[in-house]
C-alpha cells in the first residue's frame, strides 16, 4: 500500500522489472482523496506509461494491481 506522501515527495520504484516514479497528493475533503502520478518507462522498449489514478477515503487501493497488468 502507498503511504500518504506530502505533494513534494516523488519516489522510484520498480514493477515487472520496470522502473516507475510515483507521486501522491492527498486531498483533505470531508472523504480524503488521495491523488497519484505515476511514470512507467521501460528501457528497452523506451516507452513510458503516464497513469493518474484516484482513491477514496480507506478504499482499497488497486494501484499495485494496475501497474503489474501493464505490459510494454
Amino acid at each position: 500500500m502507498i503511504p500518504i506522501l506530502q505533494p513534494s515527495d516523488v519516489y522510484k520504484r520498480q514493477v515487472n522489472d520496470n522502473p516507475y516514479f510515483i507521486k501522491t497528493i492527498q486531498y483533505e475533503t470531508e472523504t480524503p482523496i488521495q491523488w497519484h502520478y505515476v511514470l512507467l518507462f521501460n528501457e528497452r522498449t523506451e516507452k513510458v506509461c503516464v497513469v493518474s489514478y484516484y482513491q477514496i477515503g480507506d478504499g482499497y487501493n488497486y494501484l499495485d494491481t494496475l501497474l503489474k497488468s501493464i505490459r510494454f
